[in-house]
């Protein structure tokens, strides 16, 4: 429910990068901006990742607008599997 949001998978010094809100590389096949909706799954290198679910300038989707805009709140239910 509510706006889009972004889901990224990335590395450790990717996740710096955006955090600092610059230019980043996420890992497509676990990754889904701009999404009201998403079901992933990939099998990659064994390591260490970071997985975002953001709403900020930082990412495609976008805040919403107004400060007391109707759609400024989303719902978001995940889980997450390792093998």
């Amino acid at each position: 429910e509510g706006p889009n949001i972004d889901l990224y998978t990335m590395t450790e010094v990717n996740y710096q990068k955006y955090e600092d809100c610059d230019s980043f590389v996420y890992l497509a096949d676990l990754s889904d901006p701009n999404t009201d909706a998403t079901s992933l799954e990939a099998t990659i290198d064994a390591g260490t990742y970071v997985t975002v679910i953001d709403n900020t300038d930082c990412g495609d989707a976008q805040p919403p607008g107004g400060l007391f805009d109707e759609n400024d709140r989303a719902r978001v239910d995940y889980r997450i599997t390792a093998q």
